[in-house]
């Protein structure tokens, strides 16, 4: 093994053996910043291996740090090419940016393609109409589809970055073809056009920190179930009415117009429809919404009764987009 190949197998042990994310970011940095100054000259030397293994870091980095693939996108590049190389005959190396249909650069211009063009480049007969990123750390992805029968715009269930990243896409595609959106390609994890459709996901995402940015889209979710519900006006000051509410979890309003809801009622009827959605998310979504937790105490069956309810503001207009 070359000194410089020995160096590389160092210093992707020590990626490996990180203990915390932030001392494997730290590792990853420097073994850029090594490459780039010192061993870019032996990389194709250093083997297949080290490229695939760097590329499995890199996933484990990003799957924390989505913005990290920006950061690294020439180590990815380099590696994949790497890669790539040695599945085909010798031959001249490619181009670092080939100017083909799926290239981010347009082959006329040399200019950088839209990202949501590029993306549509890649998808195949999917449409893409637009990405949105919830939060930088344990992201979200919302993308909207053309329905592939009415045109009409469709938004998937969000995925978060780890489902996004797991296998060839496979969840996406499901999403997609539920959507009816048509026929997602699914090329396998880490080849080159995996990582371009990856890069092009990034680079057409619109960005937004967790919290209230993604409001319109849990209003939507919470009148879809509310709606489902056929909800009925409860006098909370009605003994009989009231001890019906705590023994059965149920959406309902008050006298004021406020909405009840019963988190883990709700939560449970997100699952069903293979919404990705756990407590803390939901608590999240409600308190954004402006609903507050209020318990609930009756007499049922002759035993004092409790359940946990989470409260609207009065009039609340459920149905209105955020």
């Amino acid at each position: 093994m070359s000194a410089t190949a020995a160096e590389i197998e160092r210093l992707r042990g020590e990626i490996e053996g990180a203990a915390t994310e932030q001392r494997q970011r730290q590792e990853v940095a420097r073994l850029a910043e090594v490459r780039a100054h010192k061993l870019v000259p032996g990389f194709q030397e250093a083997g297949v291996s080290t490229a695939r293994t760097l590329l499995e870091n890199l996933d484990q980095l990003e799957a924390h740090e989505p913005e990290a693939r920006t950061e690294f996108k020439a180590d990815r590049q380099r590696a994949v090419a790497v890669i790539s190389a040695s599945s085909r005959p010798a031959g001249p190396a490619p181009s670092a940016a080939p100017l083909g249909e799926d290239s981010p650069f347009d082959p006329e211009t040399g200019q950088p393609r839209d990202p949501l063009t590029l993306l549509n480049r890649l998808s195949g007969p999917v449409e893409f109409l637009g990405v949105k990123q919830i939060g930088k750390r344990n992201a979200r992805s919302y993308f909207t589809v053309k329905h592939s029968a009415t045109g009409e715009p469709v938004e998937l269930d969000p995925l978060t970055t780890t489902q996004l990243r797991t296998g060839s896409l496979a969840k996406l595609a499901d999403a997609v073809w539920e959507a009816r959106g048509g026929n997602l390609p699914t090329p396998r994890k880490n080849s080159e056009r995996w990582c371009a459709f990856m890069d092009a996901v990034a680079a057409a995402s619109v960005v937004e920190d967790h919290g209230a940015s993604d409001e319109g889209a849990w209003r939507r979710r919470l009148a879809a179930y509310l709606d489902r519900s056929e909800m009925g006006v409860i006098d909370l000051n009605d003994p009989e009415k009231k001890r019906h509410v705590v023994a059965i979890p149920w959406p309902f309003t008050d006298a004021e117009g406020r909405v009840w809801v019963s988190l883990p009622h709700w939560l449970e009827q997100l699952e069903t429809r293979r919404i990705d959605a756990d407590d803390a998310a939901v608590r999240s979504a409600l308190k954004h919404l402006g609903f507050e937790p209020e318990q609930l105490t009756a007499r049922v069956d002759g035993e004092p009764r409790s359940r946990r309810y989470w409260r609207s503001p009065a009039a609340f207009d459920w149905r209105a987009e955020a």
